[in-house]
């Protein structure tokens, strides 16, 4: 129990929630409706039909990170563009749109590429 405890406190120091994201993808996308603010398409599978998609508002509040050879260090929402590999974790409500839509808590820019998920087997 205090090791679960202290994984979370250092998780929690880093800056990410202490939960798996919301998402982990690749930036297809992103538009700037205004100033400190953005919205950003992300995609676990992109150029499929298939897969998880997420519209995401980045604003001020938002924190960001970067995954380095040193850990993980502050970034900012200039640091967020096309092609980039990213968790989210969402804050509040997401709309079951799709792709779905909501605000961001937090952004981690990954240092490797998307880790992939099997998709369920379809029946014929």
């Amino acid at each position: 129990m205090r090791m679960l405890v202290l994984a979370a406190l250092i998780l929690a120091a880093c800056g990410a929630p202490a939960r798996e994201p919301d998402i982990t993808g690749r930036v297809t996308r992103i538009t700037e409706p205004a100033e400190g603010r953005l919205v950003m398409l992300v995609e676990d599978r992109p150029g499929e039909q298939f897969g998880h998609k997420m519209s995401v508002t980045v604003d001020r509040s938002t924190r960001i990170l970067r995954e380095s050879a040193n850990g993980r260090l502050d970034a900012a929402i200039g640091d967020l563009a096309t092609a980039t590999v990213v968790s989210v974790w969402m804050h509040g409500p997401i709309l079951m749109s799709y792709p779905g839509q909501g605000k961001a808590e937090a952004v981690l820019i990954r240092a490797g590429p998307i880790p992939l998920v099997p998709l369920p087997s379809r029946s014929p």
